[in-house]
Formats: structure tokens, sequence, C-alpha cells
């Protein structure tokens, strides 16, 4: 069954990396198979993250509101009239690539499982989560690259929706791609403030019972996000 897609970019305007490769998928003969819109184009013009307000934290918006809070009126209005709704990002932590369910539901998870893409983490009913587009929408999910400057990341990207739009039609076995996949749930944050780094603390890497994850990135204030990992069976 064809289903509409559409894939957003820029949701943060110093995110260009979704923008670049949509852009090249577009030309070529995959460019039908979706819809692409630039979430945040007054911020992407001037490469900051936002104008007034963290677009990703403001949905579904406000119609007099500030520069985002339209921006995500407007968003909604479009991207509700999709079957799939993919926002793409890209960290300034070495993160690779990685998805976001923000609203944890069957849809999402038979979504991000299409993608070939190891690492899946369920991140709800946060301050960072409630506030974003795909929280918003029937079927969406997030797909966070970094290094967002890194090429190598970019190409892998590009590769990644290539392989997600040439097999729409085809029927997956939800069981067998969910072996393949490692999913991972939001257990809370490390602050300076309130901890030393721990030693070795680097994306991915197990410290005591959590994975840390955006070490080194725009958070400022965090050491890192921390994850557990949902063992075999324990998802469903």
């Amino acid at each position: 069954m064809t289903k509409k897609i559409l894939f957003i970019s820029a949701t943060h305007g110093n995110e260009k990396l979704g923008v670049d490769v949509l852009k090249k998928i577009k030309n070529n003969s995959l460019g039908d198979k979706f819809d692409s819109l630039i979430g945040n184009p007054q911020a992407l013009q001037k490469n900051k993250r936002f104008i007034d307000s963290d677009l990703n934290r403001i949905f579904p918006g406000r119609k007099t509101g500030n520069y985002e809070e339209r921006r995500a009126v407007e968003i909604i209005s479009i991207a509700k009239k999709y079957d799939w709704v993919i926002d793409l990002h890209g960290s300034a932590s070495p993160t690779g690539i990685f998805i976001i369910i923000t609203k944890f539901s069957l849809e999402n998870l038979l979504l991000a499982i299409r993608f070939d893409i190891k690492k899946i983490v369920i991140w709800a009913e946060t301050p960072e989560c409630v506030g974003s587009l795909s929280t918003f929408m029937p079927t969406g999910i997030e797909i966070e690259s970094g290094y967002r400057d890194d090429p190598i990341i970019k190409k892998d990207l590009e590769k990644k929706i290539e392989n997600f739009l040439m097999k729409l039609d085809e029927k997956i076995d939800p069981a067998e791609e969910l072996k393949k996949k490692e999913i991972f749930y939001y257990a809370g944050k490390l602050k300076k403030s309130e901890a030393k780094r721990p030693r070795g603390l680097r994306n991915w890497k197990k410290v005591n019972d959590y994975y840390p994850l955006f070490v080194g990135g725009q958070y400022s204030d965090l050491w890192c996000y921390k994850f557990k990992k949902i063992e075999d069976g324990d998802l469903i």
C-alpha cells in the first residue's frame, strides 16, 4: 500500500545535514516517493538553532505566538496530511545515526524498523519531547545523525533513506526486523552541576547501569543523557 511520506529537515536551523541529503535524493529516481519541507527556514538562513523559541519544543504552536510558534502551526497543518512523517536532525555529538520515538506506539515502532538503522531510542513524555513535531503526528519519528558536519555520516544517512524508499512496497516481518535492532529507553540526565564527569564517558558505552548519549554535544549543562537498553523479549 502506497504511503504519503513527508521528510522534514532543519527543524533546527543549524542542522543543515537533512536539507542537503533530501535535496540530493529529490534529484534522483526516488524523488517522487516523498515530499520534503524545511522546518525553520529563517533559522536555517542564519545558521542558528532557532530565532525566538526552539521549534522542536513548542509544537503544536500558537497562531498568535512568536515566529517559531506560528511556524509550528503551519507545519502541523501540512504534516497531518501525510501517513508517515520523518523529522531529520543533526547532532553536535558523535552519536552516529539512530532513531528517536517520541510517542511510543506500535505504528511508530513499525515505521522505525523499516529503516536500516540499528539503534532505536524511546524518548517519550519528557520536556525534550512533549513539544516535538513527531509527538503530534499519528505516525512520526525522528532520525538523529552526528556529527552533523561529518561527510561520512551525511553519505550514510543518504544511503539509509534511499534504502528505505526503495523498499516501501516490500512486506516486512516485524519480529525478524526487531531482532536486528538495539532498543533503548530514556532514564534521565547527568547534570554537570550534580556530578563529576565519569571516566571514559562516550556515546553508547555503558556506564554503571546506563548508556550515555549526546556526550559533548549541544547541551552545555549536561555531561550526557542516560538511556537503558531493553533486553530481547521485553519490548512486546
